[in-house]
């Protein structure tokens, strides 16, 4: 992403290319300083962190509800989220966690039970 604000010398737009294809970018694209931190707020903290925070969350109670102890509900949470979860994220994206869920109708109540309340903690 390449984002120019203010260009003093003319050359600030070389230069943050430069950047892009020395850092071995693989796609570089303009935007504006305020698409980007919508971008920000909207796509990292919301959906990549936002996310993971509900996997987190869904996991922990699902393994107390089904009588684990608090400690080993949290040990088994980080477990999934440090090793099967993770990786599925980093190789395959978000949506794949999704794709393996087995009780789709389900995650999809679940999904929609909480769009509204992070729509709302997201444009505070």
């Amino acid at each position: 992403v390449v984002a120019v604000h203010l260009d003093a010398t003319g050359n600030a737009t070389d230069i943050a290319l430069g950047w892009s294809i020395a850092i071995g970018s693989p796609f570089t694209f303009a935007t504006t300083l305020e698409m980007e931190y919508r971008s920000d707020i909207f796509g990292e903290r919301g959906i990549l962190l936002g996310g993971v925070h509900g996997i987190v969350e869904s996991l922990y109670r699902r393994y107390v509800k089904e009588g684990m102890s608090e400690e080993d509900a949290f040990k088994n949470t980080v477990e999934c989220i440090t090793g099967p979860i993770t990786k599925t994220i980093s190789t395959k994206g978000i949506k794949a966690v999704y794709e393996q869920v087995s009780d789709k109708a389900e995650f999809m109540k679940a999904y929609s039970a909480s769009y509204m309340p992070c729509k709302d903690i997201l444009y505070e």
